[in-house]
C-alpha cells in the first residue's frame, strides 16, 4: 500500500483488508491519499484498489461511509453493523472516497438511515455535480488526477457543517474508545437521549448506542492487531465484561455470510483460538 500523506484524524478506522496480511491474502495493491485541508474533517482518504483477477474486498463495520467507483458505475455504502463484502469482478482499478462518520451529509442532503446495511447505486445522492462521475474519473489516467477531480467537486458541494452537538458527541465516543454510556454522552452535549439518537440516525444511519458499540469493537480489533496481545486482554481494558460479551459483539459482524476466501482471512482476526504470530491472537 502506498500512502502519500498520513491519516491524522481523531478517529482512524481499522480495516484488516488494508493491512499487509490482508493485501497479501487477497492480492491487492492500494494507493491512499489524504484530502486537502479544507476537506480533511470530512473525508478520511481517497483510495484506489487494484486487482489482477476477480477478488472479494471486505470491509468490517467502522462507522464510515464510502463512495466506490468502477469504470462502469458507482455505489454508496451505508453505515453497517455487519461486514460488507464487495466482489471486484473486473481486473483493474477501483476508486473510493472514504468519509468520516457523520460527514456524508455535509455534501448530500440524504438520510443515512435509508441505506443502513446497504450498498446502493450512486444515483441515491441525486446531485448534479456527481452525474456520470464514474466516467469522468476514468477519463483521468492517474490516481492523483482522480483525487484532484474529486476534491474540486466536493469543495463546490460542501454546503453545511455537522451539528456541533453531533461533532462533540463523536469526539467523546472516540476519546472513550466507544465505552461512554449514552446517558453520559447526552448529558455532556446538552441534549436528551432521544434528540441525540435522532441526530445519530440521520447522520450516521445508526442509533447512538449502536454507533458507540461499533467504535468499541473497532478499538478492540485495532488494539489486538497493533499490540499483538489477546482479544481478552484488550477487551477488559475497553469495558467488556467477559469472553462471551466480547464474542457476542464480534459475532454481530456475521462472518458466515462471506465467501470462503474472506471467511478464512477474517477468522484470523476474530477467533480467539488462533495462535499464529502473523494474526492477532
Amino acid at each position: 500500500m502506498h500512502i502519500q500523506t498520513p491519516l491524522t484524524q481523531s478517529y482512524t478506522p481499522f480495516q484488516p483488508t488494508l493491512t499487509a496480511q490482508g493485501m497479501s491474502h487477497f492480492g491487492l495493491s492500494v494507493d491512499m491519499q489524504r484530502p486537502i485541508l479544507a476537506l480533511s474533517n470530512s473525508i478520511l482518504a481517497f483510495l484506489q484498489v487494484r486487482v489482477e483477477q476477480p477478488t472479494p474486498y471486505s470491509m468490517i463495520p467502522d462507522g464510515t461511509n464510502v463512495l466506490l467507483f468502477s469504470p462502469l458505475r458507482g455505489w454508496v455504502g451505508g453505515t453497517r453493523l455487519s461486514i460488507l463484502e464487495v466482489q471486484l469482478i473486473e481486473p483493474g482499478d477501483y476508486f473510493g472516497v472514504w468519509f468520516a462518520p457523520g460527514s456524508l451529509r455535509q455534501f448530500f442532503d440524504v438520510d443515512l438511515l435509508e441505506i443502513t446495511q446497504s450498498l446502493v447505486g450512486d444515483d441515491f445522492l441525486s446531485h448534479r455535480e456527481f452525474v456520470y462521475l464514474s466516467e469522468r474519473l476514468y477519463e483521468k489516467e492517474t490516481f492523483s488526477e482522480r483525487v484532484v477531480l474529486c476534491e474540486s467537486l466536493f469543495l463546490k458541494s460542501l454546503f453545511q457543517q455537522p451539528p456541533p452537538a453531533l461533532s462533540h458527541a463523536l469526539t467523546l465516543i472516540y476519546q472513550s474508545l466507544g465505552s461512554i454510556s449514552v446517558t453520559t454522552l447526552a448529558q455532556s452535549v446538552g441534549l436528551s437521549r432521544r434528540h441525540l439518537n435522532r441526530l445519530f440516525s440521520l447522520h450516521t444511519g445508526l442509533s447512538t448506542k449502536s454507533f458507540s458499540q461499533l467504535i468499541r469493537s473497532q478499538s478492540l480489533l485495532s488494539c489486538c492487531y497493533k499490540k499483538n496481545v489477546s482479544i481478552f486482554h484488550c477487551g477488559l481494558d475497553l469495558g467488556f465484561y467477559d469472553q462471551s460479551h466480547i464474542l457476542r459483539s464480534l459475532n454481530q459482524h456475521d462472518l458466515s455470510s462471506l465467501s470462503l476466501q474472506t471467511q478464512q482471512f477474517m477468522s484470523a482476526f476474530y477467533k480467539p483460538h488462533q495462535k499464529e504470530r502473523n494474526i492477532l491472537f
